[in-house]
């Protein structure tokens, strides 16, 4: 009789569902790398806009409006994107605790698993050696008679 696990469907399940929080979680660390670009690139763009501004002999007064302009909707642009930033770590942070509790399920599992194969592989090694046991006593036995 082979070994068979019974809680083996619980396991492959929340195996399947650590698998899908994990990648839950590379999703949303993506998610994350990109609005840090978006910010990375916003910051230099105004930077470079800036410098090439004031480098220019000739400002005319409506350049420097645009470059106010530019500069207020370019920082309003970027508070934007760190508040989602913020909102995306906070939401990573939450999502590697789900995906600890999901592995920490996992390894729970395989280890009853562990147990119980270790369990009934002792139990049959006891059951063979009574085997030989009760086989060796018949020919010592029918020796005697």
């Amino acid at each position: 009789m082979a070994f068979k696990f019974r809680l083996a469907k619980v396991l492959g399940w929340y195996e399947e569902q650590c698998k899908s929080e994990e990648n839950r979680l590379r999703e949303i660390s993506a998610s994350l790398d990109a609005l840090v670009q978006k910010i990375v690139h916003l910051v230099s763009e105004r930077a470079r806009v800036e410098a090439e501004m004031i480098h220019n002999p000739s400002l005319s007064p409506s350049d420097l409006a645009a470059l106010a302009s530019f500069q207020d909707h370019s920082r309003k642009q970027e508070a934007h994107l760190e508040m989602e930033a913020a909102k995306t770590k906070s939401a990573l942070e939450d999502q590697r605790k789900v995906v600890q509790a999901a592995r920490r399920r996992v390894r729970l599992l395989e280890k009853l698993r562990e147990r119980r194969l270790s369990e009934y592989s002792y139990g049959l090694d006891r059951e063979l050696e009574q085997m030989a046991a009760d086989a060796f006593q018949s020919v010592s036995f029918s020796k005697q008679s």
